[in-house]
């Protein structure tokens, strides 16, 4: 008898649900139908390698490198700003909307001038409208006591 009243119940539920599952309307089992026609628009932030290794560099030198940015997404990718984690290193970025399948680039600057001679690495994270996590470029390399 118990598995009668399981058995039904777990029919009845199907049932409700079925019935009430329409397109982009949660059901009381929490489906959500959803079909081409509401698939989501946001743009996607890819960069194909996130570190540079500018090798030895004397102490005097400044150095960058440009970082390609492409939107895989549908709608307009936008780089709201770029933190670095010291005065020594710049990121210049697009102030304008990249469009879904376009590049554009974003320029590390790094300035050895005043630096100890030994191995770096900094970070600049990249906040865009794509998430709420910030996306990691990585810049690094060896300061040397050698002058250009």
């Amino acid at each position: 008898m118990n598995i009668t009243i399981v058995i039904a119940s777990i029919m009845s539920l199907s049932l409700l649900c079925n019935a009430e599952a329409r397109e982009g309307v949660s059901t009381p089992c929490g489906l959500q139908l959803i079909t081409g026609e509401n698939e989501q628009v946001k743009p996607l932030l890819h960069i194909d390698n996130d570190t540079h290794d500018f090798g030895t560099i004397g102490s005097d030198e400044k150095v960058s490198h440009n970082f390609i940015v492409r939107n895989d997404g549908n709608a307009p990718l936008v780089i709201i700003k770029a933190l670095t984690d010291c005065g020594c290193t710049v990121a210049d970025f697009p102030k304008g909307p990249i469009k879904p399948g376009e590049s554009d680039t974003i320029k590390v600057s790094f300035d050895a001038q005043g630096r100890r001679a030994g191995y770096f690495t900094k970070l600049v994270r990249i906040k865009t409208n794509a998430g709420e996590k910030p996306y990691r470029l990585y810049i690094k390399g060896r300061v040397s006591n050698r002058q250009k």
